[in-house]
């Protein structure tokens, strides 16, 4: 059975609950891409400070949903996460060694498709 995109939020408090306020923030609330954007800024913060164990465990979630996820939930890890992180700066390339394959090629596919410069590690 699909994991609904109605679920997201419950399930990504239950798993980062320092996420709650974010997530369940009034203007956020049950708009999946707005909960979901959420998670990625969460990541990006996590990349930022070189928290790797919490970096892990977030990119591990969103891989395991994308894996189950129902059509609207799927485009939502595409759209509000996987587009929004990204690998620039001094933790870049140690944040793109903890994607899965799934993760890596799907953020590849997004980021030329808008024709963004990849970093310049990645070439």
């Amino acid at each position: 059975m699909a994991i609904a995109s109605t679920a997201f939020a419950a399930l990504a408090v239950a798993e980062f609950p320092e996420l709650r306020a974010d997530v369940e923030d009034e203007v956020n609330r049950g708009l999946v891409h707005c909960e979901v954007g959420a998670l990625a800024q969460f990541v990006q913060a996590a990349k930022a400070r070189a928290d790797w164990s919490t970096y892990q465990r977030a990119v591990q979630f969103v891989d395991g949903l994308l894996s189950e996820a129902d059509p609207a939930l799927e485009n939502a890890l595409y759209v509000s996460f996987l587009e929004h992180i990204d690998f620039n700066g001094v933790n870049g390339r140690r944040a793109w060694s903890h994607l899965s394959e799934r993760l890596r090629r799907g953020w590849r596919e997004l980021n030329d498709g808008w024709g963004r410069p990849r970093p310049e590690w990645m070439d």
